[in-house]
């Protein structure tokens, strides 16, 4: 290696620069060179060592510490390939969000008919049967006010916002306390659940402790036409008296 190169990689190497005033004791002749001085005011170019030098060149063993630490970085560095991240499974969820659509039939004197109307509205056949229902149940209570009918939905969730918790539970104390809330005086006695798809939004707890009654029987659809269907609800129905 010239001495020039030399020099130029230890001012790379920020190592200073100095040359003997005086022969060294033992030292070998040194050979005359003439020696780039750098300019102070700009930086030092940095040489290439890909290019001045062999992809793997040999330290010499009686090297210097300066020659030692410029074989080592003149010596490949081995790159390691990327180690690739193990890609996470999917789990594919087949969880459905909790929706259903309820009608509620409110008839006035204290009687409330709900029916699962998720898959399609009530048909006109089915509303006169609950009609008929809320007329045999006033005779039998006595009523004397008249029946007065009207008919509002339910539908879960209530508010499609992420992140708030409509689960199970809380569509059952949703629908529990949308089924007794009235804007009349007179109270709910009575709950008519149509079919067994919302039995499980419905606490039966909430209900009693509001001096109410779950009263469940088959969807309408199912009692339209059969007349066994409407003899085992009448008979429950006669079993039971306002406040009962």
């Amino acid at each position: 290696m010239s001495a020039a190169l030399r020099q130029s990689y230890l001012r790379a190497m920020g190592l200073p620069l100095y040359v003997p005033r005086f022969i060294l004791p033992g030292a070998a002749p040194s050979p005359a060179a003439e020696i780039d001085q750098p300019d102070v005011n700009s930086p030092a170019p940095q040489p290439s060592l890909e290019k001045t030098l062999p992809a793997q060149q040999p330290v010499a063993e009686s090297g210097n510490a300066a020659r030692q630490a410029l074989g080592a970085l003149t010596e490949p560095v081995a790159t390691q390939a990327p180690r690739e991240k193990p890609e996470t499974p999917r789990v594919e969820s087949h969880t459905e969000a909790l929706r259903f659509h309820a009608s509620l039939i409110d008839t006035g004197i204290g009687l409330r008919m709900v029916a699962d109307v998720s898959k399609g509205p009530l048909t006109p056949e089915a509303r006169k049967l609950m009609a008929n229902i809320a007329r045999a149940v006033a005779a039998h209570w006595q009523r004397t006010e008249q029946l007065a009918f009207s008919a509002s939905n339910f539908e879960w969730p209530l508010v499609k916002v992420p992140g708030i918790s409509q689960g199970a539970e809380e569509a059952r104390d949703a629908l529990s306390a949308r089924l007794l809330s009235t804007e009349a005086d007179a109270a709910i006695h009575l709950v008519l659940l149509f079919g067994d798809s919302l039995q499980n939004f419905i606490s039966d707890d909430y209900l009693s402790a509001h001096n109410a009654r779950l009263l469940r029987t088959v969807e309408v659809e199912q009692m339209l036409g059969n007349a066994d269907h409407k003899a085992a609800l009448w008979a429950e129905l006669r079993a039971i008296h306002v406040g009962g």
